[in-house]
């Protein structure tokens, strides 16, 4: 799993562990710098650098490069547009963990969403996983969400990943 981190984020690839943190500068989410929405669906209907406190499930996302961990934006696009990963899961945090613990809940949580969104068995997929996850900073601030990341590690795509089996 791979950890991104401004606000929230990690990142499970075959078998290893990443994940995003998300940075706690800054107001949580509503900033100028926001993906545009269709009022009816939500989804977004252009690329923009979002403020990773303003993704959603379901947001289709570029990831930044591996050595980039702390993250305050995400570029997100409509998900006919290239993009490397999506947002699939969420859940709302009682209590900040520590960070061995949040990476265990995160693991189990976005491994356990994986299936029914991917619709294929996270060992037998291509896809990996990662999250976004408050740190100390953005909790201070409300940030109280994790969120589970599927992410194709080789290519983009240009449709959603939900029930695509890969």
């Amino acid at each position: 799993m791979r950890n991104l981190n401004p606000r929230r984020a990690a990142l499970l690839p075959a078998g290893a562990v990443l994940a995003l943190v998300v940075s706690g500068c800054g107001v949580l989410g509503g900033g100028a710098d926001d993906a545009k929405r269709d009022a009816s669906s939500g989804e977004v209907t252009e690329s923009a650098a979002a403020s990773v406190f303003s993704l959603e499930v379901g947001d289709c996302i570029a990831i930044p490069d591996a050595d980039q961990m702390l993250v305050e934006q995400l570029d997100a696009m409509p998900c006919d547009q290239p993009h490397d990963a999506e947002i699939y899961a969420e859940q709302t945090l009682a209590k900040l963990p520590e960070q061995a613990d949040l990476e265990t809940l995160a693991g189990t949580f976005c491994l356990a969403e994986f299936e029914p969104f991917v619709g294929l068995a996270y060992e037998e997929s291509v896809l990996e996983v990662t999250y976004l996850y408050p740190t100390e900073d953005s909790w201070a601030q409300g940030d109280d969400v994790l969120q589970c990341v599927v992410v194709h590690p080789t290519e983009d795509v240009t449709a959603t990943l939900r029930g695509s089996a890969v």
